[in-house]
């Protein structure tokens, strides 16, 4: 796996290099399987569940495009596009509804193919080494008549390609808790460019490289990079990193907080033992709420600072930890600030607590070994 070039400071004017490869591992897309699957170069073939059918005399193109989910159900394809395309030419394009569904208008009687992307104002999948939008062939149409149904349009689940969505329902999920928490994602303010496959996972200038589409820790730990890149006032650090060493405190905190947005997207608050799938294979699994021993302490190690986000916002109980400050709360203070280390972070949170939260909250700092980072005082709260 090549070193991979990680841009994560928003604060300083040079970007820094960060090996991402302890992250992690196997599972790596084939891209020659790839490329085999495809009808035309980045166009895959879709199941359809009916012939097409005639649907009166208007020349549109409908359908609906259904994702498999990890689990095999199925799943709306909602938030990607539909395009309708004579030759090379874009005539018609639409978003997705809620259950997946389109219909396409051409602008004129003729033939036309029409095509399915996982695109949006969010995010754009697209292939790494073209720079292509991945996309599905709907089908060849011919409107000189009238209008035609494709029915139901599906990636094969069982393809590479159809591993694909995969990446697009994560981010969906990402997206939806934000939403469902009614945070604002006005800085969200132009489309990530997901890179799929690579041969190893990093974000770098708003752009995501990912190498298994069913890691989801680790896609959604590339995803939490972006998210603080963009976001946030905060100074990440460079080099290469493993989780159960300490480096310095910039690089921790970038890597520990991607490492906490990704429980946040998926594991529950209340779990007695959260922990990941596929991040850090050697390691695995990767828990929150227990920290082995023998990895490095303090703030300069990017576990020991997940795990103390994790205890700040989760609502499970366990040694020192019994306060539950929820995301909404840790997402408003980190917002407000310049952060370069977990110190930074723990001020900005801290000063937004009343004395009791705040004692409360450095008990739960402590027990994830952060107390000589922070200096003396950490059980008093310092308002600055």
């Amino acid at each position: 796996m090549r070193a991979a070039l990680l841009s994560l400071l928003v604060a300083l004017p040079v970007r820094a290099a960060v090996d991402d490869s302890d992250i992690s591992g196997g599972g790596k897309v084939s891209k020659t399987a790839l490329s085999s699957e495809t009808v035309a170069p980045r166009r895959f073939a879709l199941k359809a569940a009916a012939a097409p059918k005639p649907e009166g005399t208007a020349l549109t193109v409908s359908g609906r495009f259904l994702l498999t989910d990890p689990k095999g159900d199925s799943a709306p394809g909602r938030e990607a596009v539909a395009v309708l395309l004579q030759g090379k030419k874009e005539a018609a394009r639409v978003v997705t509804g809620s259950d997946g569904s389109f219909k396409l208008t051409a602008p004129k009687a003729g033939r036309y193919t029409a095509v399915l992307r996982l695109e949006n104002a969010r995010w754009s999948l697209v292939d790494e080494d073209s720079g292509k939008p991945h996309e599905w062939k709907a089908g060849d149409v011919d409107l000189s008549t009238g209008g035609v149904d494709l029915g139901e349009l599906r990636p094969d689940p069982a393809s590479e390609n159809g591993r694909i969505p995969l990446i697009h329902l994560l981010y969906l999920e990402a997206l939806g808790t934000f939403g469902r928490l009614g945070l604002d994602l006005a800085w969200w303010d132009r489309p990530l460019t997901v890179n799929y496959p690579a041969s190893s996972d990093y974000y770098s200038g708003w752009a995501l490289h990912l190498s298994d589409a069913r890691a989801w820790d680790v896609n959604l730990h590339e995803l939490g990079h972006a998210v603080m890149a963009k976001a946030m006032n905060a100074r990440g650090g460079g080099g290469a990193h493993k989780i159960d060493e300490c480096y310095t405190g910039g690089l921790a905190l970038s890597e520990g907080w991607a490492t906490f947005f990704a429980g946040v997207v998926r594991l529950s608050p209340d779990d007695a033992d959260a922990k990941f799938e596929y991040l850090v294979p050697r390691r695995a699994p990767i828990r929150l709420e227990n920290v082995p021993e023998d990895v490095c302490k303090g703030e300069n190690n990017e576990w020991r600072v997940a795990a103390a986000f994790w205890d700040l916002y989760d609502s499970h109980p366990d040694g020192g930890d019994g306060i539950a400050l929820g995301f909404p709360r840790l997402w408003a203070a980190l917002k407000g600030g310049s952060m370069g280390s977990f110190s930074d972070a723990w001020r900005l949170v801290r000063r937004t607590l009343t004395a009791d939260e705040a004692a409360a909250a450095a008990r739960a700092v402590e027990h994830n070994s952060l107390p000589a980072a922070l200096g003396p005082t950490l059980a008093r709260p310092k308002f600055d």
